[in-house]
């Protein structure tokens, strides 16, 4: 990646058999748009780019959907329910839980427990 450019264009360079998986914050989820959507789109179509979200992710938008309207914000369920729509429609999963990678990476695995731990899959089906 050249994040200095002169003409501002970021170029990134990859293993075309190990493609970039990307993990958005929730913000750039909301932002999207039509535009967005779009061209991440065509990354994965086009260049096997592979998106992921986060349990955070997943609870902070849910922690939205009750807000009450504002002037900025007329419709706050739609906005969320939008956002949980595109994560179901371009995203690849859930990345594991950092207490997760945390326990396997150290070799504690098997003190992991499903209730302790976010079972992903799960997770990514209830998601849906």
């Amino acid at each position: 990646m050249n994040p200095t450019d002169p003409d501002g264009i970021v170029h990134i360079r990859y293993d075309d058999t190990r493609p970039p998986r990307v993990f958005f914050d929730t913000n750039v989820i909301l932002g999207l748009g039509d535009a967005g959507e779009a061209a991440l789109r065509r990354l994965k179509a086009e260049r096997w780019f592979r998106f992921r979200f986060s349990t955070l992710n997943f609870v902070e938008l849910l922690s939205h959907l009750g807000d009450v309207p504002t002037k900025e914000t007329a419709n706050p369920f739609e906005k969320y329910r939008a956002a949980f729509r595109r994560v179901y429609n371009l995203f690849d999963g859930v990345l594991p839980s950092a207490e997760s990678v945390l326990m396997h990476g150290v070799g504690l695995k098997e003190y992991t427990g499903k209730m302790w731990v976010v079972d992903a899959a799960a997770l990514s089906t209830r998601s849906r």
